[in-house]
């Protein structure tokens, strides 16, 4: 669903879950896990570009070295996380809000 009010784009989008599979390239080592269902909103911006997140239910953060504040990590999030970006989907400051568990998928798979 996505609505336009006051120069804001706001989409909802939601999911039933699925099954993600992340693999270490160099060492061939695989971390296979189950969600149980998320939903995304964001609010873009139109006249800056930023896009505010909030993430809620089971999701996958990729977060890049070099480009994004924090990164690199991949990190699924279970509960609440909150974060807003620039128009290239980059991560400038840290996230507002995070709650319920994380589980750090880099750390599994070195």
């Amino acid at each position: 669903m996505t609505r336009i009010k006051d120069g804001i784009i706001y989409t909802i989008v939601a999911g039933r879950g699925t099954t993600i599979t992340v693999t270490n390239a160099e060492s061939g080592t695989s971390v296979t896990f189950g969600t149980k269902g998320s939903v995304t909103r964001s609010a873009t911006d139109t006249a800056t570009g930023d896009i505010t997140w909030s993430l809620s239910g089971a999701n996958l953060v990729l977060l890049f070295d070099k480009v994004d504040l924090g990164g690199p990590s991949t990190i699924l999030y279970t509960g609440v996380v909150k974060y807003t970006t620039d128009s290239n989907y980059t991560l400038t400051q840290p996230f507002q809000q995070q709650s319920g568990t994380q589980r750090d998928i880099c750390s599994e798979l070195s």
